[in-house]
């Protein structure tokens, strides 16, 4: 687990946090993968990593006088222990065409197997960037969906993802 807290000073002393983070690979997506709901007393946010990747964490501390002082940090987390989305999309490619897949059908189909048999759906609802289920096993409707383009591109198949207020999906 990595730990931000944010002290704060000024104001009226009273203040509560809010806390959005992001992945973003520069080209494809920028997610937010985790945040607090709405402002919240803690001041430390916590995160497991489970991907190399850039990342950006945004904050907001807000005292009871209404003020709100907003601000973000870029982290780039790099370990050999975990491959990066981009990375762990061409691995699966590669084992997806050593088993033989050669049409896109095959190809689709297999990367769907892939993902829902080394996945679970995160019912915590923490992780929501492709890093969750590609990496860390785990995700939401979000991660799955942008996993499983990560996957197309990597196999060559045009794929996009759709959404709506509470759900997101695939259109290959």
């Amino acid at each position: 687990d990595s730990v931000w807290t944010l002290n704060a000073t000024g104001g009226d002393g009273n203040y509560s946090y809010q806390f959005w983070f992001y992945w973003s690979d520069g080209t494809l997506y920028n997610t937010t993968i985790a945040s607090t709901d709405g402002f919240e007393s803690s001041s430390s946010f916590h995160y497991r990593f489970s991907a190399s990747g850039n990342y950006e964490l945004a904050l907001w501390v807000k005292d009871e006088s209404g003020q709100i002082v907003a601000d973000s940090i870029e982290y780039s987390a790099v370990s050999p222990e975990y491959p990066s989305v981009p990375e762990k999309a061409q691995q699966l490619a590669e084992a997806c065409l050593a088993a033989g897949c050669e049409t896109d059908y095959e190809k689709a189909l297999w990367m769907h197997d892939w993902l829902i048999y080394n996945a679970d759906y995160d019912g915590t609802y923490t992780y929501y960037g492709p890093d969750g289920v590609l990496c860390g096993g785990r995700g939401v409707c979000q991660s799955y969906s942008i996993a499983y383009a990560y996957l197309m591109q990597a196999v060559g198949i045009p794929c996009d993802t759709a959404a709506n207020w509470n759900h997101m999906w695939n259109m290959i």
